[in-house]
């Protein structure tokens, strides 16, 4: 039997601390008989991940997403995150103060000011690749 593939999508600034790796160990014990997959030993650059990214999700059975230590995540996990939505990939929040997994409620955007195009709001999902500068925070539903 095939062993279930979840993906740890976290902030490209936590790779290789020991926040990174204490987050992981404890989603390994809560998630003893799944396959994780890490991001930072994955892809190479940026463009890799584009390349790659569709193809590892297809193979995901779920997705947990995990923030630094400020509650902040970056543009590219709210990518993954939304695109594991949209392919009905369950997706789960990983709170590493409390150890818990929860359903992921969704995102706030603080302090961002509406895209607009010619003076029109734009979608909301135009906007995940416009947050280098100001990560969202991750909402709990709780």
């Amino acid at each position: 039997m095939r062993r279930p593939r979840v993906y740890a999508a976290h902030p490209i600034g936590t790779y290789g601390s020991a926040y990174e790796r204490r987050a992981l160990a404890a989603l390994r014990r809560l998630l003893p008989g799944a396959e994780l997959l890490n991001p930072a030993g994955m892809f190479t650059s940026s463009e890799d991940w584009l390349d790659r990214w569709p193809d590892v999700l297809d193979s995901l059975d779920a997705l947990v997403v995990f923030p630094d230590e400020r509650g902040a995540i970056g543009a590219g996990c709210v990518q993954e995150v939304y695109d594991a939505h949209r392919r009905l990939v369950p997706v789960a929040l990983f709170d590493p103060g409390d150890r818990k997994l929860r359903r992921l409620a969704g995102l706030d955007f603080p302090d961002l000011p509406t895209p607009r195009n010619a003076g029109h709001p734009v979608a909301g999902e135009t906007l995940a690749w416009e947050l280098a500068a100001r990560p969202p925070r991750i909402r709990d539903p709780s």
